[in-house]
């Protein structure tokens, strides 16, 4: 099927965004539900932290094979497919009445998503290059907080008002109009003469000599371990404000838009102040975000008034509003550290990233034991882990020139 180019650009954004607006939401629209799900599949904490944790590790895995498969095959078959796959874990989730079948199903949810990120920026790449590609990452960037602000609100809405199984019906929907949409609407956007002829299995050779960049892994873990602070504290925070705090989900989903809304204003300031402060500088915005965050966390582990949740949340926000200067200055410069092969470097990150995120939140969550205490604690010695990595960064970018 063929469509024209200029209806391409104009229709075709739109429903990659959602697209990955479904793959984000899928990983946090139930958290409002956690608690009730420990009950419910009556099994422990740490199985529904499990769950949660599932959807990131995973699609990162599939996230390497995604982006290879789109450089053999092409874009338009694999985000197809990519799609289906997400659809039919959505399905088997909503449908699950034990514990064991919904992580098979999130298992299968996760495997979907993996190329649903991936896709969006590598479709968008061939779409649209220059200031028009740049603008369009800084919109895939701040689709993660944006999504991150609405899904548990909406979970918590559909869990009140209908049963937790809503939450993936609704992303069974979506994801079949998408599917729909893109089916008819996307042409293939990989030239037949840049389809590359070697082997899947050339992935791991690609990424074992991206491993082996210096610069590419410290820029690497300057974007993901940041990302892993921040999920310490949300895959613990419906059990600190629901079960110890002893706020309602729909409160809690509310409260839990304050953090992540100020995520998303300093988003916004990175992409408006960008051309003007450089990325350079940008980067030490973030080293101050995280100093604050560190002091705050402090005070709140020293403090009589540390567990209230007014210094809770100031101490995340502290945190959330830097984020973007670290996440994004670092992942621009890992990027272009490896021009070859982006689908692969993207995959590889994404899979650093949630592969971190994974272990690092789950041996936090040994250790929660209902306060603040060792979620803060947990999250102070990553954070010094964080400053030593950016300011080896920038040593190793002053040295080598790297500019963006």
């Amino acid at each position: 099927m063929k469509v024209s180019s200029k209806f391409q650009h104009l229709v075709v954004p739109p429903l990659l965004f959602v697209a990955l607006a479904l793959k984000i939401a899928s990983m946090d629209i139930y958290i409002p539900c956690m608690p009730f799900l420990t009950r419910y599949f009556d099994t422990q904490e740490w199985v529904i932290q499990f769950s949660l944790m599932l959807s990131p590790l995973l699609s990162s895995v599939t996230a390497l094979f995604y982006g290879r498969w789109t450089d053999l095959y092409g874009r338009r078959k694999t985000i197809l497919v990519s799609l289906l796959v997400f659809t039919v874990g959505s399905l088997g989730c909503a449908l699950s009445s034990d514990i064991h079948t919904f992580l098979f199903c999130r298992t299968i949810q996760a495997a979907g998503s993996g190329g649903m990120s991936v896709l969006t920026l590598v479709i968008l790449s061939d779409l649209f290059q220059g200031i028009a590609y740049a603008r369009y990452i800084a919109t895939y960037n701040t689709m993660f907080p944006i999504t991150f602000a609405i899904a548990p609100v909406l979970g918590a809405q559909l869990f009140e008002h209908f049963s937790w199984q809503m939450n993936f019906w609704v992303l069974v929907a979506v994801a079949v109009g998408v599917t729909i949409s893109l089916y008819f609407v996307l042409d293939e956007t990989l030239p037949t003469n840049s389809h590359q002829q070697t082997s899947v299995t050339s992935v791991w050779t690609k990424s074992f000599s991206l491993f082996n960049n210096s610069y590419f892994m410290t820029m690497s873990l300057g974007h993901c371990l940041p990302i892993a602070i921040a999920c310490i504290y949300t895959t613990n925070s419906a059990f600190l404000f629901i079960d110890h705090l002893e706020f309602s989900p729909v409160d809690f989903s509310y409260i839990q838009l304050i953090p992540v809304g100020i995520n998303f204003l300093g988003a916004i300031a990175y992409r408006q102040f960008l051309p003007k402060l450089g990325m350079e500088r940008s980067l030490q915005i973030g080293l101050l975000s995280l100093y604050l965050f560190i002091s705050g966390a402090i005070f709140c582990l020293l403090s009589p008034h540390g567990n209230l949740p007014f210094s809770i949340l100031g101490t995340i926000c502290l945190l959330n509003f830097g984020l973007s200067f670290c996440i994004s200055t670092c992942a621009t410069w890992a990027y272009e550290s490896s021009p070859q092969d982006k689908g692969v470097a993207i995959a590889l990150v994404a899979l650093m990233r949630n592969g971190l995120i994974a272990g690092l939140v789950m041996v936090a969550a040994l250790f929660y034991n209902g306060t603040i205490t060792p979620v803060f604690l947990s999250m102070v010695s990553l954070g010094l882990v964080v400053l030593l990595i950016l300011k080896r960064g920038l040593l190793l970018t002053k040295r080598l020139s790297v500019e963006f």
